[in-house]
């Protein structure tokens, strides 16, 4: 059974991982700054890479956009565990194709289909972690989640921290 407080924080944890969903995909932290309108293109071919030389990068964006996401699809099971698995997916795939969107909007990256596909496989793959740990824990699931997540929150604002001091650009 999930108290009152468990669900506060399930919500005040999914706010801070939004955040630094943003950061990290919208204003490019801590990676390089955000240069609106410095790149407007439109990737539609999934899984296209335009040289061989950069099939490394290829390859590891691929699992950090599908890592990236996992944690949504637990996020969005946790709180909505009555929602049918399509349901779980509608909003996961909508706020990567808004990531998408706006990059190509405000022309600070490219709009990838790959990644659309990608961020949702993560989300999914969150969405089957989720329906583990829930067949292992019972009704504990959302006080562990919880506090893995906390965990995870914190190792990330100490990596932000240092991040900040130590940008790449």
């Amino acid at each position: 059974m999930t108290t009152p407080k468990q669900r506060n924080l399930t919500i005040c944890l999914t706010v801070i991982y939004l955040a630094a969903v943003i950061a990290v995909i919208m204003f490019k932290f801590p990676f390089k700054g955000a240069e609106f309108g410095s790149t407007r293109a439109i990737e539609l071919i999934p899984f296209y890479v335009a040289e061989i030389k950069d099939i490394s990068f290829f390859s590891g964006n691929l699992l950090y956009n599908f890592l990236f996401f996992v944690p949504l699809g637990v996020f969005v099971s946790l709180l909505k565990p009555d929602w049918k698995f399509a349901k779980k997916v509608a909003p996961i795939a909508l706020l990567s194709l808004s990531f998408e969107v706006l990059q190509y909007i405000l022309g600070i990256g490219v709009s990838d289909v790959t990644d659309l596909i990608t961020n949702t496989a993560g989300g999914i793959a969150g969405i089957g972690v989720y329906a583990v740990t829930r067949k292992l824990f019972g009704d504990k699931t959302h006080k562990v989640i919880n506090a893995i997540a906390m965990v995870f929150v914190a190792v990330m604002i100490i990596l932000f921290g240092l991040a900040s001091r130590f940008t790449i650009r």
